[in-house]
């Protein structure tokens, strides 16, 4: 068995979109598939996409520490043209 934890939002409708990307093992299989539907405790605060984007985005160049080095990043490969 495989255990695939996912977090998500139930809609204004009810609904639960739920995607999940089954690892290539599964591919073209038959399975049993079991759906547990856990309430988030209060505190918990589970992000759209775009919020956590936002989110992500606002640690954008915050590092302040003078002593920070970024170490070299080497050299790109060269590829084949397509």
């Amino acid at each position: 068995m495989i255990t695939i934890p996912i977090k998500t939002r139930v809609g204004h409708d009810g609904a639960i979109d739920v995607t999940v990307q089954a690892p290539p093992a599964l591919y073209d299989k038959q399975i049993d598939a079991l759906l547990v539907v856990q309430p988030l405790e209060a505190n918990e605060v589970t992000l759209s996409e775009k919020e956590w984007h936002d989110k992500l985005m606002s640690f954008s160049g915050k590092i302040n520490d003078e002593t920070f080095k970024r170490w070299p990043q080497g050299e790109y490969e060269v590829r084949e043209e397509l």
